[in-house]
């Protein structure tokens, strides 16, 4: 199989992989690990997506199966759980290291996109396994630190990322997955605004290996005038969770009633966490206001950044 490497900051690692000869899923991730700027990769001893068209499915699926737990194994779906986004089906197994994402292509750019969007959901679920999460929010890096701006669709986050000045840098304006370090505490990185696909023809490309310290999460407002307002550590953990809920649910909906409870409660214990550790504030930002001076002014006062630019 062809593949591509994928690593973050919390230790995880994942082979992306497509049988050789099959055009629909090569050509899938191809443009899937392109938009992320993944390079190619030759065959590593590690966890695997392994991406596949329906006629190949079962054989992938039965050789995992196999594989891992014996000959004569690979009948029926035998301890599979599958998440079913309708052109992009989910399969993973306890017992089993290697994910599979079964490509339904029905030729439409806009559902080749979705699939990439969903196909995401393991990545993202590891991240939660270890105390991370991902956000509906724009991540910004100034003198080096990460600052989230987040906030529901259409409410001002793209507009922040271009209005910030030079020597801020916006590294993405929609969702940022936040991962868990012991060592380092939390990283975000950037993923892709798959809408500007769907929408807007985008050939942007995101680097999601690359990643920045979080060092504060600002919940934007639209306002008259712009403040920013400390909050507690409670409304905080809300905010996150409330954020993180953005991103996830369309991952939940195929979810029996007992494996969405335990993902909710494990994103809300991420979110709980996290608030703990990181400066969350209220960002009441104005159409015309300096709203970065603001956010420099209380970095200066909460972590001493002194040069900014």
């Amino acid at each position: 199989m062809n593949g591509y490497f994928l690593r973050l900051s919390d230790g995880q690692a994942w082979q992306l992989m497509a049988p050789p000869g099959r055009r629909e899923a090569s050509d899938f991730l191809k443009k899937f690990a392109s938009i992320m700027e993944l390079k190619p990769s030759g065959p590593y001893d590690i966890e695997k997506i392994l991406f596949c068209g329906q006629d190949d499915f079962l054989s992938i699926k039965d050789g995992c199966t196999k594989k891992y737990l014996g000959s004569g194994s690979g009948e029926g779906d035998n301890g599979w759980f599958v998440y079913d986004h309708k052109n992009l089906r989910v399969w993973n197994h306890a017992q089993i290291p290697e994910v599979i994402c079964e490509i339904c292509d029905n030729g439409r750019d806009d559902v080749e996109i979705l699939n990439m969007w969903f196909a995401l959901q393991p990545i993202f679920q590891k991240a939660q396994n270890r105390g991370g999460l991902p956000m509906h929010a724009a991540l910004l890096e100034l003198a080096g630190k990460g600052i989230l701006i987040s906030a529901p669709g259409n409410t001002g986050k793209s507009t922040c990322c271009r209005r910030v000045p030079g020597y801020w840098k916006a590294l993405c304006d929609d969702e940022t997955l936040i991962v868990h370090s012991k060592k380092e505490g939390y990283r975000a990185h950037p993923f892709p605004t798959w809408s500007d696909y769907l929408w807007r023809n985008s050939q942007k490309r995101w680097p999601v290996e690359s990643s920045v310290l979080l060092s504060a999460i600002f919940f934007l407002e639209q306002a008259e005038a712009t403040e920013i307002l400390a909050i507690g550590k409670g409304e905080a953990a809300a905010l996150i969770n409330q954020s993180t809920n953005q991103v996830c649910e369309k991952f939940w909906r195929p979810s029996d009633k007992a494996t969405k409870t335990m993902q909710v409660k494990r994103l809300l214990d991420n979110a709980c966490e996290m608030a703990k550790k990181v400066p969350a504030y209220k960002l009441r930002a104005s159409l015309n206001g300096r709203f970065w001076e603001e956010i420099e002014r209380v970095l200066r006062v909460a972590q001493g950044i002194e040069q900014l630019g």
